[in-house]
């Protein structure tokens, strides 16, 4: 049995892993922190401020994939690789002002081949689906970008004022 975890906050150099049960809820990535969800771990409710969010099957574990359900990745980066699965993602851009510069920082979801995204809206962010990736149901709104490589799928694609790369 894994344990449930609720409400952390992963921020700069810090690592957690979520697998074998484990459930992570409402937890924040930041500040380059890094949260991998791998073979039967789940992580819900999560948001990922400019930091990265890593989802797999792992190594040699012949048990199902990680999954994170119900992601908010502003500026950051939401990677879903092989036997991984994203369900209900929102990609926004983060504004950031630094040194009298401001500018805005995509929200990115990467899905690899043998990953799966299901139900992404884009709101600014960006959207990729290499080579064996697959991306259901699909909501570009006003600056979003969806980047579908040679092999990659993406099924039911609502486009709004947006850009559809193929």
């Amino acid at each position: 049995m894994g344990q449930v975890l609720y409400n952390e906050v992963i921020s700069s150099g810090m690592k957690v892993v979520v697998e074998n049960g484990d459930i992570a809820l409402s937890f924040l990535v930041e500040n380059e922190g890094s949260m991998s969800v791998i073979s039967g771990g789940t992580a819900n409710s999560t948001t990922v401020k400019g930091g990265n969010l890593y989802v797999s099957s792992g190594g040699m574990n012949v048990v199902s994939g990680g999954t994170a359900n119900c992601t908010t990745v502003k500026g950051g980066n939401l990677y879903v690789s092989s036997g991984g699965m994203a369900n209900n993602t929102t990609l926004n851009k983060l504004y950031v002002s630094s040194g009298g510069t401001s500018y805005f920082v995509a929200g990115h979801l990467g899905v690899g081949s043998g990953g799966t995204a299901n139900s992404t809206t884009v709101n600014g962010g960006v959207l990729s689906v290499s080579s064996g990736g697959t991306a259901n149901s699909i909501i570009l709104n006003s600056g979003g970008i969806l980047y579908v490589s040679s092999g990659g799928t993406a099924n039911s694609t609502t486009v709004n004022n947006s850009l559809l790369h193929v």
